[in-house]
């Protein structure tokens, strides 16, 4: 018996396969060879919660083509054999998108910090009566 591809949403609407996954926790159907390919996945492929990312073992069998859009490549996913279902259960976007925010925040603090460093010296070295410029000649002692 073939599973028909479709979505399992939350609100219990069907969409066709070829509509991508909008969010987490979204089920996409597979066939029965489908479900053949992913059971023969190795063991050491599946993460400690059983889960499986997308990139290292989905592309390899040709699952559906919603799993595998860009968007979804090294995403994390949960295979129900009995029901025939992938869920998504985190998608890599979100991790990135976290990280690539956090990096952003800790430049513009790191930026924010030199600039107040720079302004600091110098003020510290109009109040000794300095020039801040960086100074030309080296000075040798003999």
């Amino acid at each position: 018996m073939r599973l028909q591809h479709r979505f399992e949403l939350q609100s219990s609407q069907h969409l066709p396969v070829d509509d991508e996954i909008s969010g987490k926790g979204n089920a996409v159907r597979l066939t029965d060879e489908e479900l053949d390919a992913v059971a023969d996945v190795d063991a050491g492929t599946y993460n400690a919660d059983g889960s499986i990312n997308v990139d290292t073992t989905l592309t390899d069998f040709g699952a559906p083509k919603a799993a595998l859009a860009s968007e979804h490549k090294g995403a994390k996913i949960k295979v129900d054999e009995l029901h025939g279902e992938i869920t998504v259960l985190q998608k890599e976007q979100d991790n990135f998108m976290g990280v690539h925010s956090e990096n952003e925040n800790l430049k513009t603090r790191i930026d924010t910090l030199e600039k107040r460093r720079d302004d600091m010296a110098k003020e510290l070295d109009s109040a000794r009566g300095r020039d801040s410029r960086p100074r030309a000649s080296i000075r040798r002692f003999y």
